[in-house]
Formats: C-alpha cells, structure tokens, sequence
C-alpha cells in the first residue's frame, strides 16, 4: 500500500517521502505517515491524500482518498538589533546593525520614538547628543508583514572633541582672488567657524570661499562643536597670495582614454583629444591652447577665462594625414603677459594612443575576429553605457552604430 499528497504550488516539501510506500496493512489497522510543507504565502489551502494498493485476498485495486483545509498564517519577520547594546558609549557616532530572518521589502529605524526613518541595511547613527536614547528596527516582508525588534536602550557620553582637517587652502602659495576654504570633520557639527590670520571667529554653515586676500602670508584655523557640545580645532594652516598672471594645462587626453589593452584611433577617422586648461592668476586672461600629436600641432583655439575657472577645450584630429604608428597627445597653454610661471603650461596624454587601421580594436595591428568580436558587443551604444567601446567608435561621433561596423568589417583580414 501506498500514500501521496497533492501538494499545493504555493508549498515545497520539506521532509517525508511523497509518494511513501507503507507495505502490508492488515484489516483493522491504521498507518500514521508525517509531511512537512513550507508554504510561500499565507491562506487557506486544501490538502488530499490519497491511500491506494492491492487487497492480499481478492487481488483487487483499492484506492480511497481525504482532504482537508488547513490555514496557513504568514509570520511577520523577526528583527533583532545586534548593536547599539544596552550600555554606555564615548562616542556620539554609533553603529546600528540588525538582523532579519527573512528577505525585506522594506526596514527603517526609529530613534528615540521619532518618525521611522527607511535604511536599505547597517547605518551609522551619527551626531547623537550626550544622554539617554532609545532605538527600534522595523521590517517589512513581501507579504506586507510588518517585524519589529525588541527596544534597546543605551546612552552616549561623548567628551571626545571632534577632529577637523583643513583640505584647502594647503601650505602653498595661490594666485586666485578667490581661494577655497574646504574641510573635513569626523562626525557632525553643529557650530563651525574659521580664523584667518588670528582674527575673530567668523561663523560658517560648511565650506566657504576666502575673498579679498591682502597679498602675503595668511594663516587660517578652523573650530567646530559636535552634537555633544564638544569643541575642536584644526591645526593652523599657513599660505600664501601673490598677484600674478598664470596659465595652466590640468589635462590632456583622447576620447579613448579607458579602452584597453591600448588607445586605438582609425587612420583616415577624426579622433576626438581634449585638454582642460585654468586660470591659476590673479586676473582675467585670454590666450591660446594648441594640441600636437608627437610635434605636429593638431588643433588650436582661443579661450578666455577669469580668476580661478577652468575648462575641457575638445580638438578633432583629422588622422587622415599622419602615418600609422604610435603618437602621444601634448596640451600647451600659451603664456599670457607677465607670466613668469610657465612649467605648468604643458600637459601630456597619460598613455600613447596607436594610430592604425580601422577595425584594429585591440591594437595588434590586425583585423581578426577577435576584433569584430568587441564590435558586436559594443553595437548600438553610447556614453554613458558600460558596453560602449571608444575603441569600436571608428568615425569618433560618440556612438558604436552600423557605420562603425561597416568601417572596420570592410578591413577583415587585413593587416600592417
């Protein structure tokens, strides 16, 4: 004699044996057989099993069959808080990490009884004023069962001060009428100010611009208060200003800088080379910028800029005229009047880029099916796509379309 039960789609079973052979039952007798089922969802569902075999005496089929409804109720998730714990902490920054014991649609934290605030795992509750807090953590299943952890209770004695740095201005000379004031704090401020050259405190929300600077030396502290009402200072940061004209070249690179294993650029197919240029001088400036590929001088142009701006000027190398072979890309600021500082003015492409035939992706100087390869996988995108390819972009118009695909096809097999 045998068992089977119809199990529902929204269950698995667990254990047992489906169907369970349960061999001779006499007359009289009765067989218990156990099912563990694990159900996705909560509700009603109707159970059958079904009981059949062979009778010993006559050799006749029998087969009988029961059902019952059973009601499955969908637990809300259990939420339990690993940190903080019920105890003591010298630090207003504390970590908030939980646990739950099934997948979450939704979990949030509330703080002290206030509004549940929505977090996508472990936080850092920072900024936590000195005393007693309370914290609990909510989760919600696919069901729409909301869990909620056990409330901890814990409290902050903070008497560290914060630690602030001074990122900008560094120990160095500017030339910019506008210098900027940029800091770093280790946990939340709730009162910041700066003294520059041991004036009084002037008061910030964040960081500021220095304007108006006296040409010299300056020196700039800043001060900050946490939420603990400790107060810290940074250390005194000493700088220059000088009036002064100066130019710079920040950058010079090709629209195929992140392609590996080389920069390739098709001979025959503007490239696309950009240099960013600033004005590092004290007073408006317009002046020149020229592009070379080796020593040969590829684009040129005229901009303008004031105190401190800077800009990514774009160039197009027609590569029709330069022989294949292994170029790099220089960037210089022509100096304006005056200026004297001039090491800066030139930038270098930070790798060479191989100019050759188009459809050569990798830069073995071949067509080869590894080539038409990376072409496939990058058709049919653009920036800013993960998939996209500069090195597959022959024509440099900031897309991989069918004529980048006709371009390099056309020079299957080929080579140099």
């Amino acid at each position: 004699m045998q068992a089977s039960l119809a199990i529902p789609e929204e269950a698995t079973l667990a254990s047992g044996e489906n169907p369970i052979y349960l061999g001779y039952v006499g007359i009289g007798e009765s067989r218990k057989v156990n099912w563990t089922l694990t159900f996705s969802v909560g509700g009603i569902f109707i159970l059958d099993v079904n009981a059949s075999g062979i009778r010993v005496d006559t050799g006749g089929y029998v087969e009988n069959h029961g059902s019952a409804n059973v009601t499955v109720v969908d637990s809300p998730p259990d939420v339990s808080i690993v940190s903080p714990e019920n105890k003591t902490y010298s630090n207003s920054n504390i970590l908030l990490i939980y646990v739950v014991n099934e997948t979450t649609h939704w979990s949030g934290y509330s703080l002290d009884g206030g509004a549940n605030i929505t977090i996508m795992g472990n936080v850092t509750l920072t900024g936590l004023a000195n005393g007693a807090h309370s914290i609990a953590v909510y989760a919600n299943d696919s069901a729409g069962n909301m869990g909620a952890s056990d409330t901890v209770y814990f409290t902050v004695n903070d008497a560290t001060p914060p630690i602030i740095t001074i990122l900008s201005p560094l120990n160095e000379t500017y030339a910019t009428i506008n210098v900027p004031l940029i800091f770093d704090a280790d946990e939340v401020l709730s009162w910041v100010a700066y003294s520059l050259d041991h004036e009084a405190n002037v008061t910030i929300t964040g960081n500021t611009t220095l304007m108006d600077l006296d040409e010299g030396l300056h020196s700039i502290q800043i001060y900050g208060t946490d939420m603990s009402d400790n107060t810290g200072k940074s250390d005194e940061m000493l700088f220059s200003f000088v009036i002064r004209h100066d130019v710079s070249v920040l950058r010079a690179y090709t629209s195929k800088a992140a392609c590996q294993p080389v920069e390739t650029a098709a001979q025959g197919y503007n490239c696309r080379v950009f240099a960013t240029v600033r004005n590092l001088g004290s007073f408006a400036e317009t002046f020149n910028v020229t592009v070379y590929a080796n020593d040969t001088a590829i684009g040129h142009t005229l901009t303008s800029l004031v105190s401190g701006e800077n800009v990514t000027l774009e160039f197009l190398w027609d590569t029709g005229v330069f022989a294949k072979g292994n170029y790099t890309l220089k960037a210089y600021a022509w100096p304006v009047p005056e200026e004297t500082e001039t090491a800066d003015n030139t930038a270098y492409s930070p790798r060479q880029i191989l100019l050759t035939i188009a459809g050569d992706v990798d830069g073995d100087r071949d067509v080869d099916i590894f080539d038409i390869v990376r072409m496939t996988s990058s058709y049919a995108t653009s920036p800013p796509s993960p998939q996209y390819d500069p090195n597959c972009d022959f024509d440099g118009d900031s897309d991989v379309d069918i004529f980048d695909i006709v371009i390099g096809a056309q020079n299957y097999a080929d080579s140099w």
